[in-house]
């Protein structure tokens, strides 16, 4: 017989006959899963997309500090193992010069590859500013149509993995809305968007079969959503997120407190540097 499923994997007709009360006792047992799943998926895309608009804040407002910061640390180690060498026999300056390019290229590319990151995080600035200067309620109400279209559209709440493809596209279009506060761009999904869903046919055995391995795929889902929940906010970004947010409602600007910091924290270094290059003179 074909039975046309439903967006979560469920079937709208109940079999009848033996099996009957294991199918529905399976398909109770995922639907209470699929609930579980579409709460821990859509609190880690909120914090996936909250994590990276933070990240992109702080590169667009002191990147740039955070880029001298490294480079200034890395210039007084590698003064440090200049001076280490100067007067030792057969270390010319060129010889001083190639050793300290292979001891310390692996620390020139980190720093280099932050000088990338920086970059790339400006070309999102203007969203940093279109989030800054909007109301609060306009905020609140973009993330509201954005977790109705995410329970709509989450490839994790959509079992059949036949329209998964489908969703997966329409997903990301709707994080790139919601990062950049598209407001239109979320309006033009929900309002433009329809999947026509696969049929399947099936025999009860199958059927059976079929929502174990579902229940299966939500539970290891939400094992895995719950795990990376948990290793985002042990990162410094995560506190540095909540930093910015608490001193936003205290009336404290946080990012200005940063910058001041760093600054304080490069000239510290500046002068440790200019110390060291003295002696390597002396």
């Amino acid at each position: 017989m074909t039975v046309p499923l439903d967006r979560f994997g469920g079937a709208p007709q109940p079999y009848q006959g033996a099996n009957a009360d294991e199918l529905r006792r399976l398909g109770a047992e995922v639907a209470r899963r699929r609930e579980r799943v579409k709460a821990v998926v859509l609190e880690l895309e909120d914090l996936r997309v909250a994590l990276r608009r933070t990240e992109t804040t702080i590169h667009v407002h002191v990147g740039h500090l955070y880029v001298e910061l490294e480079q200034v640390r890395l210039a007084i180690r590698m003064q440090s193992f200049r001076n280490e060498l100067v007067g030792l026999p057969g270390m010319d300056e060129a010889e001083i010069q190639r050793l300290a390019r292979a001891k310390f290229a692996a620390d020139e590319e980190r720093v280099d590859e932050l000088e990338r990151e920086r970059r790339d995080s400006l070309q999102e600035k203007q969203s940093v500013e279109r989030m800054e200067g909007l109301a609060p309620e306009t905020v609140k109400s973009i993330k509201a149509l954005y977790r109705k279209l995410a329970q709509r559209f989450h490839p994790d709440l959509h079992m059949d993995d036949r329209n998964r493809a489908a969703y997966e596209g329409i997903m990301a279009r709707l994080n790139e809305c919601y990062r950049d506060l598209d407001l239109q761009g979320m309006l033009d999904i929900q309002d433009g968007v329809s999947i026509t869903l696969v049929d399947v046919e099936e025999e009860r055995a199958e059927r059976l079969a079929r929502l174990g391995r579902v229940a299966a795929r939500l539970e290891q889902i939400e094992l895995d959503a719950r795990r990376e929940l948990g290793e985002l906010r042990e990162h410094e970004l995560y506190e540095t997120m909540i930093e910015i947010e608490r001193g936003r409602d205290e009336g404290r600007d946080v990012i200005a407190h940063l910058e001041d910091d760093l600054r304080g924290r490069i000239a510290i270094l500046r002068a440790e540097l200019a110390r060291a290059k003295e002696a390597g003179d002396a």
